[in-house]
């Protein structure tokens, strides 16, 4: 394929980094949330707080849900607004679960600190860096994908995978490459290089890598070439590459 061709490709990145050391996929923080159960078969667990977000997987009655904390004003579910999400990142509307919370907070359940964005949005708010978090840190672990336009898997597709989280938080932005996102915001003078980088920053390395900060020290990646079939991965900031900073969609 010549490079127009390439270029054309929604996020292409020829994200080559690997983790140095073994490759690990660890799961989100689990340490403050509290144990409910589904209360509905079939129950959709989202990658953010509405039903317009995919839907990633589906439990049954009975089946545990360690939330980690709620946030009012998602899509209305049985006269409900209160969305909770779980201590994988993933989001479950509260009207299907055993708290006793409805348009309130569950006691000991604290605020996830953001509201859903508007459908489509200019520019980024507070709560969006929470969402695209969020929509990342449910993608941990998975190899194949449908939301993927270039291809049916994540290896090699880091600018994607960023662009997809923040799209899922309303906020759509375009390269056609790691690299060319960071010189854009390098230009612009949008990088920073304090860290750890803030929960929903893109972090990027040389020479051509993007991952998203889920906080306390942790991205969310892509691993391997586009050829390879990894899994995404949750990992330290400074486990790849060449750290070159942040910067917060704007």
């Amino acid at each position: 394929m010549n490079s127009r061709g390439f270029l054309r490709r929604l996020g292409a990145g020829v994200c080559a980094v690997l983790a140095f050391g073994a490759l690990m996929v660890s799961a989100a923080r689990a340490d403050a949330s509290q144990r409910y159960v589904s209360t509905a078969n079939d129950l959709a667990l989202r990658s953010g707080p509405g039903t317009q977000y995919s839907a990633v997987a589906r439990i049954q009655a009975g089946a545990p849900l360690d939330i980690e904390c709620q946030v009012q004003g998602g899509t209305a579910v049985k006269g409900s607004t209160t969305w909770d999400r779980l201590a994988d990142g993933r989001w479950v509307a509260d009207a299907y679960t055993s708290t006793p919370s409805r348009n309130s907070y569950a006691p000991g359940l604290a605020t996830c600190g953001s509201s859903p964005p508007a459908t489509t949005t200019a520019s980024p708010s507070s709560s969006h860096p929470e969402l695209a978090a969020a929509w990342v840190e449910a993608h941990v672990g998975q190899v194949s994908t449908t939301e993927n336009p270039n291809a049916g898997w994540w290896s090699g597709w880091c600018e994607t995978l960023v662009e997809r989280a923040w799209s899922a938080a309303g906020v759509n932005f375009r390269y056609s490459n790691a690299a060319a996102d960071y010189e854009a915001r390098r230009s612009a003078g949008q990088i920073q290089t304090a860290g750890p980088p803030p929960r929903g920053a893109l972090v990027f390395y040389a020479p051509n890598h993007v991952a998203l900060s889920i906080g306390g020290g942790r991205v969310v990646s892509t691993t391997g070439h586009e050829r390879d079939r990894l899994p995404v991965a949750n990992l330290s900031y400074l486990a790849l590459s060449v750290y070159r900073g942040w910067a917060m969609p704007g």
